[in-house]
């Protein structure tokens, strides 16, 4: 479900003697908010790709861990979390039309390869396997623990090593990718740059498109990366690519979501989790991770099969026809219809109020909010409580000597040549109709001194300037 955004207003100032106050008609609750950074550097590296050794064919095929439901076994993928499903979404994105995922980044598709290394044709959609989660995960944590970027890992293990470790029954491929900066990492924009690098860098376009490959784990994690005399704030990739014999395939491979902002792919915080899937004639069955995806076993053989998807409110049936022996995709892709309660539009006082809430489509729960509605009084600087004090030591941020409402107002100054800010850390949910007022008064300032407010109307992660 969406929630509701709050906005959260921020003072910065470079002059002296100048006060701030404030009056809203927003209804506000109370927050902590983020600081405004400088703009922050940045980095990113790629580590030289690990190819799929050759397995021995094997005489037996595992079966996953779980209980039989109605003869089916139950299939566990993994729990991919929303940013390696995105990497998953794209890099799937990649096989289904090499040709189109190469011009999207400006580049040749055999570019600075010997020509037909990758041949134009679609690639067999990659599936989840736990165990390659398990193992791309564990690298990526050790990296960032280590501040090593580095295919040969904890005990000097390979890639192979380190799948066989985690419980898979072969070796892997590998490709390694970070990216760090000094302010914030933005991780679905991250997880976007790591994939873009791999594509465009030969060596992993090559492993990206190896139409052998049947599995995949990803591991993204973020975390503090020490490099070049920087400790950054980093994202850390590792994919791990597979083909064992020793596992159930082919798989029908896809993802369910809310296409909440109907561009018709899926992003972060639109997976729907715990949808259980099925196909006809086949001995497994499995359910939606968290994030949406899943993977599950397939009759090898071709032809018309029924895959069904069920789950509160939710029957989906598909007749898929399916290639003989190879992985193929299908996603669900639901329009979101918000919930509604349906019950009486004013409840009445001294009694229980009885309401039910409109179903949604794939949704296991529902959460719900009361809030009272009504305008805030003009609100002045009583304390600094409810700010963030970013000013330079050497004087108060509070002066009561001038005020619009309340005992005082909030003061910037600048004492020395430092940003000097102040974060305002009520959170406010506006109406239709809402307005937000603040009064300012300038002192004094010089030509090279300016004075901004902004507000961020997503919790932080971007701010616009309202006052210059």
């Amino acid at each position: 479900m969406k929630k509701s955004q709050t906005s959260l207003l921020a003072l910065v100032g470079l002059w002296g003697g100048s006060v701030f106050l404030f009056t809203t008609t927003l209804t506000a609750d109370t927050a902590t908010g983020l600081e405004i950074a400088p703009a922050p550097a940045v980095t990113s590296g790629l580590g030289e790709p690990v190819y799929l050794p050759k397995e021995t064919p094997a005489l037996f095929q595992t079966l996953a861990e779980g209980l039989s439901e109605g003869g089916l076994i139950f299939y566990d993928h993994g729990d991919p979390t929303d940013y390696e499903q995105l990497m998953l979404e794209l890099v799937n994105r990649a096989r289904a039309d090499p040709g189109a995922e190469a011009a999207r980044l400006g580049i040749d598709l055999n570019e600075n390869l010997t020509p037909g290394t990758i041949a134009d044709t679609p690639k067999q959609p990659l599936g989840s396997h736990r165990f390659l989660i398990d193992a791309s995960r564990g690298h990526s944590q050790w990296m960032l623990d280590n501040d090593i970027f580095s295919h040969t890992g904890e005990g000097d293990s390979n890639p192979s090593a380190r799948a066989l470790a985690a419980g898979y029954p072969s070796g892997a491929g590998e490709n390694i990718s970070w990216g760090g900066t000094t302010g914030t990492v933005d991780p679905e924009a991250y997880t976007h740059g790591r994939h873009n690098g791999l594509f465009i860098s030969p060596g992993h376009r090559v492993n990206i498109c190896n139409g052998g490959h049947r599995e995949i784990g990803l591991g993204i994690l973020l975390g503090q990366f020490f490099s070049g005399e920087t400790n950054w704030n980093a994202l850390m990739a590792t994919q791990k690519f597979g083909s064992s014999n020793a596992t159930p395939w082919p798989f029908v491979v896809g993802v369910a979501y809310y296409d909440f902002n109907n561009n018709g792919a899926y992003d972060p915080g639109e997976g729907i989790g715990g949808i259980e899937v099925n196909i006809d004639g086949g001995s497994y069955y499995t359910t939606t991770a968290s994030a949406g995806g899943y993977t599950l076993p397939r009759p090898s053989t071709a032809g018309l099969r029924e895959l069904t998807m069920l789950a509160p409110s939710l029957v989906e049936s598909f007749v898929v026809d399916l290639p003989a022996g190879i992985n193929y995709k299908v996603d669900l892709a639901l329009e979101y219809t918000p919930p509604t309660p349906i019950g009486a539009s004013a409840p009445a006082v001294g009694q229980a109020n009885y309401y039910a809430i409109s179903p949604v489509a794939g949704a296991t729960s529902f959460e719900i909010k009361v809030l009272s509605a009504a305008p805030a009084a003009a609100d002045g600087a009583n304390d600094l409580s409810r700010v963030s004090d970013g000013t330079s030591d050497g004087y108060s941020a509070l002066s009561t000597s001038v005020k619009y409402a309340g005992s005082g107002a909030y003061r910037l100054a600048h004492p020395s040549p430092a940003d000097q800010t102040l974060e305002y850390l009520e959170t406010f949910r506006p109406g239709p109709a809402a307005a937000l007022h603040f009064r300012s008064r300038l002192g004094w300032a010089t030509d090279g001194q300016v004075a901004r407010v902004e507000v961020s109307p997503d919790g932080g992660a971007s701010w616009t300037p309202v006052y210059s």
